[in-house]
């Protein structure tokens, strides 16, 4: 029994798992995957399920890194990924299958979905320092989020709002400051405001700290605080602390010029509060 279809006389069962490049319309990277059955696993998505020594190669866009690694190399890669595959099936087959309410099913489905896309926004948009190189290899991670969530929820369409913040996030974080608010501004939006003015602090430079940060919190702290304070008021108002927090910093240390990210991150704030009232 396989987690992913195998058509009957496919040329890819789990016997045979054979490497490939490809790329697909939501992401045209080329990377590196294992086909099975009709369907391809990206293994730049579960690179750290791999031996340390092979994860370079498997983030190449050619096979010729992992090809001159040798045997041993492509048989510990095709190993890892049988074990991935065989982990799957035991855990689909022991957690899911026993139940026959499918309806239940496929809806417990659509809301560990929706979390983990929640869970994942809020995560990227507090991270900084980031090069460009950087967001590069996150916006690849949105897709690759995609492809993680697809065994759950075959039709990410189907998660509505969710998904459409998940495909803006991910055309959105490679962007400049002032194209992230020209993009974002129109009220009622899928990027949720607070999500849009962390991700404006992460162009910012050190002296005007994020507001967890600037509160003293680390990321688990502020997705505790973001589970509990869901209104959208609350989240602007801890923004604005920080805004004021590094206006502070600003005076003590007698810096002559505001950071350029400062007056795009107020200027958008205020639409945004107009907006609320």
């Amino acid at each position: 029994m396989s987690f992913v279809t195998v058509p009957q006389g496919s040329d890819f069962p789990l016997e045979n798992l054979p490497y490939g490049v490809f790329s697909t319309a939501g992401n045209p990277t080329a990377r590196i995957g294992v086909a099975n059955g009709e369907q391809i696993l990206d293994l730049s998505a579960v690179l750290s399920f791999y031996p340390e020594r092979v994860q370079g190669a498997l983030k190449s866009t050619v096979l010729n890194d992992l090809m001159s690694l040798g045997w041993e190399a492509w048989d510990e890669v095709r190993r890892t990924t049988k074990e991935l595959q065989d982990f799957i099936v035991r855990a689909w087959s022991t957690h899911i299958l026993p139940f026959n309410d499918r309806a239940v099913i496929e809806q417990a489905g659509h809301n560990l979905a929706i979390r983990c896309i929640e869970l994942f926004v809020q995560n990227l948009a507090t991270i900084r320092p980031i090069s460009s190189t950087g967001r590069q290899r996150l916006k690849a991670d949105c897709h690759h989020l995609e492809g993680a969530l697809k065994p759950i929820v075959p039709d990410l369409s189907s998660l509505g709002k969710s998904f459409r913040l998940l495909r803006a996030i991910a055309s959105l974080f490679t962007v400049p400051p002032q194209e992230l608010v020209e993009q974002t501004s129109e009220e009622g939006g899928v990027v949720p405001p607070y999500i849009v003015l962390f991700m404006l602090f992460g162009h910012a430079g050190n002296d005007m700290a994020s507001p967890h940060v600037t509160a003293g919190w680390g990321n688990e702290k502020l997705l505790q605080w973001l589970e509990s304070h869901t209104s959208e008021r609350e989240r602007l108002e801890l923004i604005t602390g920080a805004l004021q927090k590094y206006r502070t910093v600003v005076r003590q240390k007698n810096i002559t010029q505001y950071d350029p990210i400062y007056p795009i991150v107020t200027s958008y704030l205020e639409n945004v509060v107009k907006q609320l009232h």
